[in-house]
Parts: structure tokens; sequence; C-alpha cells
């Protein structure tokens, strides 16, 4: 279709006497705000071409500006037909894709009169194109991101129902479905502008993704009109072909599943070769295919269909070698359908780095680890490794704490993750090693034990009940992921390799001149060959491959090294189902000549001295100067100033786990040269994981969790405002302590620091609180008889036992008589008359205890008429069965006190001038008692029996 400008009349002026209209038909012409994709030069070509339908005029131009000044300008002629009056013409002008916006004004010439302004289009620019197809994920919607740039364009609505334009990405956009006008989506937008903040490149995204589809919906195309704008696919290839965008598309983001996943996952394999011959047909152009694997979540009726549904995303890259396929499982966010602003962004963040090294010269790479090999690792069949693309640093998680169904947290260990013949929690622990994840078994595998599957299909369910009870609704972690943080792909119920003893290799190196290095190493007889990976030492995460060889090869010079720069190179054989562990070799290239000889040693995290030694044949300098910079980006500046005849330099002043570069200049008379050198300075240690537990009143436990790298612990103590004193060092071997030296009811504050070879942790501090001692009981005691005493206490807050102790005027120390848990009095019988006792008594509790409270007695004295022939009462009968008669000779006031042996009171009872009582005593068992009575200040008893 062409821009058909009929309607627009150029008004001109043939004479003095005469007027008349013309018409011109453009095929082609720029759109304000329109995108031009960029050629492999940087630039963009402007088509602007038609026909005039009217004879006699000269060549249309166009006037170009750069940010409103003026650019270029560019002409061409009518070429007219037979006729003489249909003239076709064709502009050319040329942009730059920058960040920088051209406008355009075309003009009609006759020769001999004045061009006529036909058209003026602004705020053009020449970039990058991008496609976004698939379901809600892929369109990003829920949430508002309200950024918007200039450099970041679209073309069309959200709906197709108000006309098609260009515009700028996610303006007008509110939240929602269907109907804002252009609308990129909250990753759509942070890529475009984390391309442009980067690499300076504008960008267009055209997000075609319609929520909810499955993959039959979007792959409907009509074979006679595949731009057909009643389905969603022909919409996507219509605003490819209506923005001009078809034949120059960089990359085409692919995000879809969810719905096939609950619908029927077996049909989603099929249906996307089916798409993606589509997409070879209608849009050719595209370089690059970025699809994401499906995330983890628990709906539908299916497990093992979804598994394996998922297992497929992760291995298009192989059956399609224009796709690179990234996982967003793990991503921050998750909610079990899509992920919040926070997730998507940083999902926008990973595929930046993907695509710039694609497409923008970006020196990181980041990947999602896939697995390559699976493979049991020794004969006993008891340990598995996985082994990830070469140049990976693969990291183990440790166990995470997250959320639970039913309130609280519960603890989760990505070994109960991996399924082994379908079977879940057979694996014991797990570990990193360099690209290889490697599981130990809790016992042997059988024989039968030929898969192994890496997270569960979906989450929580599994086969229609719960995986683990009050399991979180959604699956977070722990998950596995390499060194950069890029999550691993889950696989499904993939082959594990019988093992096969793979011997080590030998590696040795030979330096050579011009910098050189040639290794050599051993020929590994059941190898297919063997992978050299370089890594710089000063930087060992970033894990060069080298080179691939056949298992011919034994021998290789490397050739690009620089000077005076330590490496480590690492070799490893593999076969089609293995590899081998890595042979590791660390050498250092000479160094150059010219230069000074610099070294550095890292004294600790914070601290490097510098050593340099010019050659014998330099002048000494006048002086040295001393440059530094934070690598990667920093800028080298002067930190010392030193005479010519030091050599040495000690620089305090550093970060931990940094990276510095060091350049050292000698200045002088006829005295230039300068030496450089790198370190990087050891990361501070984790800080220790602390926790205190109260023992008792003066005594408290700290124990803590080991540091990795750690060699000792100091541990300091301070109460109130006063300074911290040392209590302690430890070795790395000890993780508690016991302190015994404390006060009662008293704060106190620990902080523990971890030491490394050459550095430390930041401190951990804990403030924890000993008990107060407990009250100090309130004690008593009374005779009973001149053999025995009642101790009494009242009872103490707080405490759940009680020990008393007895001392007589004979014993030397206090002896325990009475422990008990809640009871607040204790009979002593079996005493001496007359003697005096000493008691003493403290209360306890779980994590305290009271001070003793002390109480002197004496157990009264047996006079004369202390006995059982004393005529001042009479019982009868005795022995008796159910009650006794007491017969006084003479009236008389007291009190009866009736005991059993052990002086326990079972009843008493009061009289006044009493000649004669009756007691029942029926309810008590056979045995033994004593009738006690205390009047006019004498004692008197008798013992009764109950038969």
């Amino acid at each position: 279709m062409k821009y058909l400008f009929s309607s627009l009349l150029i008004l001109f002026t043939l004479n003095s006497f005469s007027q008349r209209f013309y018409n011109i038909l453009f095929d082609q012409l720029p759109q304000d705000y329109q995108l031009y994709p960029r050629d492999d030069k940087n630039q963009a070509i402007v088509p602007i071409n038609g026909t005039i339908e009217v004879a006699g005029w000269s060549y249309m131009s166009v006037v170009v500006y750069r940010n409103k000044k003026l650019y270029s300008y560019v002409r061409n002629s009518f070429a007219y037909d037979n006729t003489g009056k249909l003239g076709k013409f064709s502009l050319s002008p040329i942009i730059k894709a920058e960040l920088a916006e051209y406008d355009f004004q075309i003009y009609a010439s006759q020769a001999g009169k004045d061009s006529v302004l036909t058209f003026e289009r602004k705020n053009v620019v020449s970039g990058d194109a991008y496609l976004i197809y698939g379901q809600s994920n892929g369109r990003a919607w829920e949430e508002v991101y309200d950024y918007k740039n200039e450099y970041c364009r679209t073309f069309g609505y959200g709906s197709f129902q108000n006309g098609y334009s260009w515009g700028l990405s996610n303006e007008g956009f509110t939240g929602g479905f269907d109907g804002e006008q252009f609308i990129v989506g909250e990753w759509g937008i942070h890529l475009q502008k984390n391309i442009l903040e980067n690499y300076g490149i504008p960008t267009c995204v055209i997000n075609a993704s319609t929520s909810g589809a499955n993959i039959k919906a979007l792959s409907d195309r009509n074979s006679s009109n595949p731009a057909d704008i009643k389905t969603s696919y022909g919409r996507l290839i219509y605003m490819a072909q209506k923005s001009g965008i078809v034949n120059n598309i960089k990359g085409f983001f692919y995000w879809q599943g969810e719905t096939d996943a609950v619908q029927d996952p077996n049909y989603w394999k099929i249906g996307f070769q089916q798409l993606y011959g589509f997409w070879e047909k209608d849009l050719p152009s595209v370089k690059k295919i970025y699809s994401f694997q499906l995330p983890l979540f628990g709906a539908g009726e299916y497990n093992d269909e979804v598994g394996a549904l998922r297992d497929y995303y992760r291995q298009l890259g192989k059956i399609y070698p224009k796709i690179t396929p990234y996982t967003p499982i793990g991503v921050t966010g998750w909610n079990g359908w899509h992920f919040d602003l926070a997730g998507y962004k940083q999902i926008a963040n990973e595929l930046s780095v993907i695509v710039g090294k694609d497409f923008y010269g970006e020196k990181k790479t980041l990947i999602s680890p896939n697995v390559q090999k699976i493979f049991y690792s020794n004969e006993k069949r008891d340990e598995i490794t996985m082994a990830f693309e070469s140049g990976q640093q693969m990291v183990y998680p440790k166990d995470t704490l997250v959320p639970n169904i039913g309130g609280g947290f519960g603890m989760y260990s990505l070994k109960d993750f991996f399924y082994l013949n379908k079977v879940w929690q057979k694996v014991a622990s797990g570990r990193a090693e360099g690209n290889k994840i490697i599981l130990k078994l809790k016992q042997p595998a059988e024989t039968s034990d030929t898969l192994l599957k890496y997270l569960p299909s979906i989450y929580p369910y599994s086969g229609g009940s719960f995986i683990l009870k009050e399991a979180p609704w959604i699956y977070i972690g722990p998950f596995l992921k390499n060194s950069d943080g890029m999550r691993a792909f889950a696989f499904h119920h993939t082959k594990v390799a019988p093992f096969v003893n793979l011997e080590k290799i030998t590696l040795s190196s030979t330096t050579l001149a011009n910098n050189k290095i040639s290794l050599k190493w051993n020929n590994i007889p059941n190898a297919k060959g063997y992978i050299l990976e370089r890594i710089l030492a000063k930087d060992s995460t970033q894990i060069q491959f080298v080179k691939q060889f056949p298992n011919s090869a034994m021998t290789f010079t490397d050739s690009t090294l620089e000077f005076g720069t330590e490496y480590i190179y690492r070799i490893k054989s593999f076969t089609d189902l293995q590899e081998s562990e890595f042979s590791i070799l660390k050498v250092k290239s000479v160094n150059d000549p010219n230069l000074l000889s610099v070294n550095v040693s890292v004294n600790y995290f914070n601290t490097a001295t510098l050593i340099w030694q010019p050659s014998s044949n330099i002048t000494k300098p006048d002086f040295y100067t001393i440059d530094r910079k934070i690598e990667p980006n920093g800028a080298f500046e002067q930190i010392a100033k030193v005479l010519g005849n030091v050599n040495s330099y000690k620089d305090s002043t550093l970060k931990a786990n940094t990276n510095y570069s060091y350049r050292i200049k000698a200045v002088g008379n006829n005295v230039a040269f300068q030496g450089q050198t790198d370190l990087k300075t050891p990361a501070l240690l984790n800080s220790p994981e602390v926790i205190a537990n109260v023992l008792y009143y003066n005594s408290l436990k700290i124990n803590w969790k080991t540091v990795v790298g750690a060699v000792s612990y100091k541990l300091e103590r301070k109460t109130g405002t006063e300074s911290f004193k040392e209590v302690t060092t430890f070795d790395n071997k000890t993780t508690e302590f016991t302190d015994k030296t404390l006060k009662d009811n008293t704060e106190y504050t620990y902080r523990l620091k971890a030491f490394g070879d050459k550095t430390e942790s930041l401190e951990t501090n804990i403030t924890i609180k000993t008990p107060a001692l407990l009250s100090t009981p309130e004690l008593s005691v009374e005779s009973l008889t001149f053999e025995s005493l009642k101790v009494v206490w009242k009872t103490v807050v707080n405490a759940n036992k009680y020990v008393l102790e007895r001392q007589s005027s004979t014993d030397t120390n206090f002896n325990k008589v009475f422990e008990t848990p809640n009871l607040t009095e204790y009979r002593d019988i079996n005493l001496k008359n007359n003697e005096t006792y000493s008691y003493r008594l403290k209360a306890f509790s779980d994590v305290s205890e009271s001070v003793f409270v002390k109480i002197d007695t004496k157990t009264l004295v047996i006079l004369a008429n202390q006995n059982e022939e004393n005529e001042t009462f009479k019982v009868y009968p005795n022995p008796t069965k159910d009650y006794i008669n007491i017969i006084f000779s003479k009236p008389t006031s007291g009190e009866f006190t009736f005991t059993d042996l052990v002086g326990k009171n079972l009843f008493t009872q009061s009289f006044i001038k009493q000649s004669a009582l009756k007691m029942d005593i029926s309810r008590f068992q056979k045995g033994l008692y004593f009738l006690i009575l205390n009047s006019e200040q004498q004692v008197f008893y008798r013992k009764v029996i109950i038969e």
C-alpha cells in the first residue's frame, strides 16, 4: 500500500495569469518517531520515493537536520515516462545509528521557480529492531513501569482498532490488558533502557504477545495472507511489515507455554515446530531467537508431561542453531504465574548482557547453565556428576528458609529436588567443582537407576498430591546457579551414563621466547579429546575457553599472553558421556625487558606491598610516582611519590575484594620508564552467625557457625557503656564458648570476629541478659516433739525446686536432708532431744537460684513427766480399731496432735477443761501412731496402735 497524498495539493504560480494544482504520490516516506534498522556500517538509508502526476517539474529534494542542526541535502531529478506527464523520483538520505534524532523537509522543485515544501517529518532515528511474541509473561503488563525515552520506540497500539503509528515505548500505558497504545511491557522497555544506556543504540521493540494464548492460537496463520490482523500471528507479521523492520530484525523473544502446560503439554512440541517453520518463511531476517524455559508453577492435571515440555525448552538451542534458550526459573518476584516489576527488570538485565554479547561487543558472557553430561563418577555408583558447559563456575546453594502455606517457615534443601528414576530424596548432599555439580547419594544406586531429574514438573503438586506438607505455594529456591547468578535449566529424566575410568592428565609447560608458553600433556587412551581453558590468576572468575583438541593432540603453544602475567591452565579429557577431573597448572609469562620489574604481595585485605627493581642498565631516577586505579573502569590516580633510591611502598588504603592496577613511573634526567602490576585484595570473610543461650544466672553459652576460610575467631565482651575487652581467641575448629564468670541480672554484649590468613570478617554483635537471682525464701521452724521439727517456707516465684540442708552441733558441714519440686514444708524426725540444729534452704529454677536462707533451732527437752507412764491422761482401748477414749486425771485444757511415725500431722483437736474425750480414728490404716498433748507448757504423748 502506498502512502497516498492525493489530497495534498501543491499550489504554485506558473505565470502571473494562471494557477494550477498538482498531485504527488509517495510510495515510501518516513513517519514521525520512526526507527530505521541500522546496517553493518552502523547507518540506515531513509527511502523517500514516489511519483508526480504532472509534467514540467525538475527534481525532489530532502533537507536533513540532526538534532535540529543542518546535516545533509539530497536531491534527485524526476524520471518522466514517454507521456511526459508521470515522473518517478527516489531519494536515499543516510542517517547514523546513534543517540541523535533526525528531521526531514521534502521539497518539490521546478527549474527557475521556488521549491515547495511537501512534507516534514521529525524525530526519526536509526537503531536495532526486536520482536516480542508469546502470552502474558511476554506481554508483562501487570505493573505500570513509567520509564520512557525518545530513543526507545515501538510501532502500533495495544489493540488493533485505532490505526497504526510510531511512538515512544509504553507511552500512555497505565496497566491492564488491551487497549493502551504503544505497550512494550515491563521487561521489554527495561531491555530497551539497558541497550540505550550501556551500548548507546536506539531500539524499536514491537510486542505482539496475547495473554493466555496457547501455541495453536499463536500459530494460526492464514496461508493466503500471513499478515491477516484477525489472528495473533497475523498481527505480528503485519506490524513487522508495516513498520518497515521486517527485513532487518536483530532479535525475536518468544515466551509462551504456560497455557499449553495446563491444557495439552504434549502438543507444544509439534506446535512449536510448525510455528518455527512459519517464522522462517515470514521473518527470515531474524538473526537470533531467544526462548524462555517454562517457569515452575503448580496447576493443571499433568505432571511428567509438563516436565518433558520444560526439558524440550532447554534443548531448543541444539535443535535450532538460531535459538538461544534462557530460563527465568529462580528470578525474584515470582508469584506462581507472573513476576513483579523487580523480577521483570532482573530478566531484562540478564537478557541485555546476552543480547549485548551477540550484537554490541559485550565482553561479559551470561548463559543459563545447561547440563551437558550426567554420569556416575565412581565404581560404587554412589556419586553422580552433572557437567555443564566448559568455562562455567557452578555454585551449589545453601539450604533456604521459605514461608510455608500454613504459616511459619520451612528449610528447603536442593538435594531433595533431584529425582533418581522418578524418586526424590535419594541424594544426601551436593557440591560444586568448576563446571560440575556432584551429588552424593544416600546409598549406592541400583543398576536400574539410569535417569536423573532436576526440579519437580509442577509445584507444590506432584502426581496429584503435595510434595511436601506445608509447602509454600510457589517454589522460590534453592536453585543451581553459576558464579554470575544465572540459574541452571531444569531438566527432566535425563540419562545417567555408567562410570568410565578416565585417567587424570599430567600437564606441563615450557616458557618460550617472545612471551609464549608451550603446554604438553599425556595421552588418555579412552578419551575422545581434550578441553583446554585459561584463567587469569588475578581474577579466577574469568574462565576462558582456549581450544578443544582431538585425542591425538598432546601439545599446544599459547602466543596470546601478556607480559609478566600469571595464568592458570586447566585441561580435562572427555568422552561423549563423561568428563575427567581438571588437571591444573599455574604459569607466569616473561616480563617485558623494557619495563620496571614490579611485584606486589597482599599483606592483608586492606594492605599490600609493592616492590620494584629496574634493569641494571637503567639510570637511577630522581623519584618514582605510584599511580593506582580500581579495575575495570577506574582511572589512574597518583597515591605516592618516593625518592629514586627507594624501591618499595606499602599501600594501606585498600578495600576488600577489589581489583587494583598499579603503575610505577621513574622520573628524572633522561629517565622515563615504568612498570605495572595488578592485584585483587581478599574478600572479607562472611560475618559469623552467632546465637547466645542462657545456661544459668552466672553463665551463658555462645555458639556460631563455621565461617568458610576462617583460621581463628576472637570473642570480646562488655557490659553497659564500658569498652569491649577480649575474652579469648579460638582456632577454626571451635564453634562454641561457655562464659562462667558472669553476674546475675546483667546485660552483656559479645562481639565475634573471624580471621582468615589475610583477611577478616566484620564483627557480629549479640546482646543477652543473665537471669536475676530468685527471691530469698522466707523460712521458719516449729517443734513437734522432743525428737521432731517442722521446717516451713513460702513459695518463691519461678522456683521449681527447693533443697533443704541441716547441720547439728556435732556436724562439720551442712548435709542435704530434703529436695522437692513444689512442697513448702518438711517434718524432720528422729532427732535428738535438747539438740541445736541449723537449717538452710535454697530455691532453684532452670536458670537461676536464690541465696541460702539459714535458721537455727533446738529440739525440746524430755521432762520428767514426758513419758507414757505419766498419769495426766489415759487412753483406751489401746490397741483399738475405730476410736479411743481419753480420761484426764483432772479437768485439762490444751491441744491434741495425732501424727504418724515420721511426724506427719494427721489432725489436731483443741479442748478446754475437759475430763474426758472420744476420738474417731477409723479412717486411718493399721499401724503405730502418736497422740501428743500440749498443755500448760508441757508435752505429753502416748503411743496408739490401730489394728
